[in-house]
Parts: C-alpha cells; sequence; structure tokens
C-alpha cells in the first residue's frame, strides 16, 4: 500500500527530472506551467530531484525559462534541504578516478 501511494505521488516531470529527460521537462513546462510546484513524497520539487540525481541540464533549463526561478530553487524538502544542501551531500560516484576531476565535477554543481 505504501509503495502505491509513493508511485501516486510522482508525476511525469519529477520522473523525467530525475532521469535527465530536458526534451520532455521543457515540453511539459511549455503546456502546464503549474506543473513546477509538483513535489514527490519527500515533498522534492523538480529542482530537488534534478539536483540530487546529478542531472545539471535540467538546472540549467529552469535557469535560462526563469520559470517562477526563485520559488522553484529556494524549495525545501520534508528534511530541510535546499539544493544547496543536496549538492553537498553528493558523494563520489566512482565515475571520475581522479580527484581533479571530482573536484571539478563538484565546484560545477555548486556554481
Amino acid at each position: 500500500m505504501g509503495k502505491k501511494k509513493r508511485e501516486k505521488q510522482e508525476t511525469l516531470i519529477l520522473i523525467a527530472a530525475k532521469n535527465g529527460i530536458l526534451e520532455m521537462v521543457e515540453r511539459i513546462l511549455e503546456l502546464y506551467r503549474v506543473a513546477i510546484h509538483d513535489v514527490d513524497h519527500q515533498k522534492k520539487n523538480i529542482v530537488l530531484l534534478a539536483v540530487e540525481n546529478r542531472q545539471p541540464h535540467i538546472c540549467g533549463l529552469l535557469l535560462r525559462k526563469a520559470v517562477l526561478k526563485d520559488t522553484a530553487f529556494r524549495h525545501v524538502d520534508e528534511d530541510g534541504n535546499s539544493a544547496l544542501h543536496l549538492v553537498a551531500k553528493l558523494r563520489y560516484s566512482g565515475a571520475y578516478p581522479f580527484a581533479a576531476v571530482q573536484m571539478q565535477w563538484e565546484l560545477k554543481w555548486y556554481q
């Protein structure tokens, strides 16, 4: 039952943001601007999910579109985490073998 309830609360735009499907996020926001306010069961919005799942191009799209940018980027989840908190919590994924490359990746997220 709990799993079904959780799945119900994940909207298409949130799934697309988590998976980095830029075209889908862009089209949904064109058709349904109010979708920017969608949150999942942990109260994470599109920005928080994009950051948490390392999808910088989704965040870039939202910054370029300026779709309620202030509201979306200032949102906090149920644990009080903002996008900046989630960036700070990102761990080395093992995709980059060198510390310098990892630092560049983290710097990109910080900016």
